[in-house]
C-alpha cells in the first residue's frame, strides 16, 4: 500500500539539492525496531501538502499519522485537478495503513479508494497469519488475492528510519507493493547531505535524500530532523510543499493544461504528410535535467552530457532483442486477461489469424475503429476502459495490451512523444504498445492512430512507468537532424 510519502513520490516534487559527495563511503544502512518505532510516532499528526506542476497549483494531500489499538495508522487524501484542453479531469485517493507496532511490522490492514475521472477501485487487504488477503473491487470484476505479509511492512514506507546514523553516500534498500498491477518494486534511499537550518522558529538539522525506484523514477526530498517531509521534486517542474490547510487547497481559478504543455517544439525541416513514411530520424534531444530514456532496439542513442542525448530511430526493430520478462504476460486486478469475457472478446477479434503479428494488427485496428477519442477521459484500470471504449492513446494503449495479453501473447505499454505537426515541427506526448515477436523482438502497434508498422518518429521514453515525458514538461526541445522516407508506393513496412 502506497503511504503518503510514496504517493508524493508518483505524483509530484522539486528544489534539487546537489550537494552529494561522490566520494562518500556509500554504505547500505537498514533501520533497526528502535529506530522505525521512534520515526513512526514523529509522524503523528495532520500535515497537508501543495502539490506543484510547471509552478502552478494542481492538487494537494492531506496526511494523517496516530496511533491506536497497538497499531500505527496512515491515513492518507489527495486531490488532483488538471485540464486537458476543454476537458477537466479531477482524480482523487483515499488510502489508510495500519501497522504493527512492534518488528516484523506487519501491516495488519489496509484499505484504498481510488476515483480517476469517474472510474472507481476499493481496495481492502487483512492481515491473517503470514499472509495478507486482498480484495479488488473495480466496476467490472472482483478479485481476491494473497501476498506475503513481507509485502506490506513499516519500515518500507519509512525508509529514512535511520537518517540520524548516516553519512552522505549512504543507502537503504526499500521495496514499494501496488495492489492493483500486483508488481512489489525495489526502491533505495540515499543520504545526500544535511545542514543546520532555522525552521518554524527552530534551528535543526535538515537532510537532503535521493528516493529511486527501479523503474528510473527519482525523487529528491528535504526532510526535518524529525523525519517530516518538508519538500520533495521530480524533476524541474514537479513539487510537493508542506503547506498549511488553507493554503494547500488553494489552487485557484486557472487550471494547467497538461495539452498545450506537452507539446515539444522542434527545429529542423520535416514533411507531416509523410509521417506515416518516415523509416529512420536521427535526433537531439535537450531538456534542463538528465534525460533517461526507456531502452530500446527500435532506438539507439549517444549521451552529449546528461541534458543532451543524440538518438537515431528505426521503424523496425534489428530483432536482437532477449526473450522478455514474465511480467509483461501476466494478468492482475489493472490487466485483467484472466477474465474468461476478455478472452472471449479477444478471440472473436482476431478469428483466423495465426501469427503473432496479424493478431496484434487485428487488435490494434479494432480498437481503433470502435474506440471513442476523448481528452482526458481519466485513466482507470484496462477493463474498465474496455467497457467504456473511449479514451486518448493512453487508454487505447492499455486495452491493447489488455486484450493482446488474454490471447497469449507477450505485451507492454510504452510512451514518449510523436510528431504532432510539421510546420513548425513540434512532438506531442504519446502513449502505444509493443507486442514481442520470436525472431522480430518487440514490434510497435499505435491503436491511437490506427497505424503498423509504427512510424520512426515515436520516440521511446517510457516502458509502463509513464512518467519520463512528464519530467521535461515544457523543457524539452529537438532538434531533426536528418530524416529517411520509405517509398510511397510500397509503403513502411518492416520484414
Amino acid at each position: 500500500m502506497k503511504t503518503a510519502k510514496q504517493v508524493a513520490f508518483t505524483v509530484a516534487v522539486l528544489l534539487l539539492l546537489n550537494c552529494w559527495d561522490s566520494a562518500a563511503r556509500a554504505v547500505e544502512i537498514q533501520p533497526d525496531a528502535s529506530e522505525t518505532v521512534a520515526l513512526a510516532k514523529a509522524q503523528e499528526g495532520v500535515r497537508w501538502y501543495g502539490i506543484y506542476v510547471m509552478g502552478k497549483k494542481v492538487g494537494w494531500q492531506r496526511e494523517e499519522w496516530v496511533i491506536k489499538d497497538d497499531s500505527f495508522c496512515t491515513h492518507l487524501h489527495f486531490q488532483l485537478r488538471l485540464a486537458i484542453l476543454f476537458s477537466v479531469t479531477t482524480i482523487s485517493m483515499k488510502e489508510s495503513a495500519c501497522f504493527q507496532t512492534a518488528a516484523p511490522f506487519y501491516a495488519r490492514s489496509l484499505e484504498s479508494h481510488r476515483d480517476e475521472g469517474g472510474k472507481k477501485v476499493d481496495i481492502s487487504g487483512k492481515l491473517e497469519a503470514d499472509q495478507i488477503v486482498l480484495t479488488i473491487d473495480t466496476s467490472t470484476q472482483k478479485r481476491t488475492s494473497r501476498i506475503p505479509a513481507n509485502y506490506e511492512v513499516l519500515t518500507d514506507s519509512l525508509p529514512w528510519a535511520a537518517m540520524a546514523r548516516m553519512e552522505p553516500g549512504d543507502f537503504t534498500n526499500a521495496h514499494s507493493h501496488d495492489e492493483l498491477t500486483g508488481r512489489r518494486r525495489w526502491q533505495k534511499l540515499t543520504l545526500k547531505g544535511s545542514s543546520n537550518k532555522t525552521i518554524l522558529g527552530r534551528k535543526q538539522t535538515v537532510y537532503e535524500a535521493l528516493l529511486e525506484d527501479e523503474l528510473g523514477l527519482k525523487l529528491d526530498m528535504l526532510l526535518s530532523e524529525d523525519g517530516l517531509i518538508l519538500e520533495g521534486s521530480v524533476g524541474p517542474n514537479m513539487r510537493i510543499v508542506l503547506e498549511d490547510e488553507k493554503t494547500a487547497k488553494d489552487t485557484g481559478k486557472q487550471l494547467l493544461d497538461f495539452y498545450t504543455n506537452s507539446f515539444v517544439k522542434a527545429t529542423g525541416k520535416i514533411n507531416y504528410g509523410k509521417v506515416h513514411l518516415i523509416k529512420k530520424m536521427r535526433v537531439r534531444l535537450s531538456g534542463q535535467s538528465k534525460i533517461d530514456l526507456a531502452p530500446s532496439r527500435r532506438q539507439h542513442t549517444e549521451e552529449e552530457g546528461d541534458k543532451h542525448r543524440l538518438m537515431t530511430v528505426t521503424a523496425c526493430s534489428d530483432g536482437k532483442d532477449a526473450q522478455p520478462e514474465d511480467k509483461y504476460r501476466k494478468c492482475s486486478a489493472d490487466l485483467p486477461c484472466d477474465l474468461p469475457q476478455y478472452k472471449e472478446q479477444a478471440a472473436r477479434i482476431v478469428g483466423e489469424e495465426k501469427t503473432v503479428e496479424a493478431r496484434a494488427a487485428a487488435l490494434t485496428l479494432w480498437i481503433h475503429k470502435n474506440f471513442k477519442y476523448a481528452l482526458g477521459a481519466g485513466g482507470g484500470t484496462a477493463d474498465q476502459i474496455l467497457d467504456e471504449k473511449k479514451g486518448d492513446c493512453t487508454e487505447f494503449s492499455k486495452a491493447l495490451v489488455l486484450l493482446a495479453r488474454a490471447q497469449g501473447l507477450t505485451a507492454r505499454q510504452v510512451s514518449g512523444v510523436a510528431l504532432s505537426s510539421g510546420s513548425p515541427p513540434s512532438f506531442g506526448y504519446h502513449a502505444w504498445a509493443e507486442v514481442f515477436v520470436p525472431g522480430r523482438g518487440w514490434v510497435a502497434y499505435d491503436p491511437t492512430w490506427g497505424h503498423h508498422p509504427v512510424d520512426a518518429s515515436h520516440l521511446i521514453m517510457d516502458i509502463e512507468a509513464g512518467l519520463g515525458m512528464a519530467l521535461h514538461l515544457g523543457s524539452l526541445k529537438i532538434d531533426i537532424l536528418a530524416v529517411e522516407y520509405a517509398n510511397e508506393k510500397e509503403g513502411l513496412q518492416c520484414d
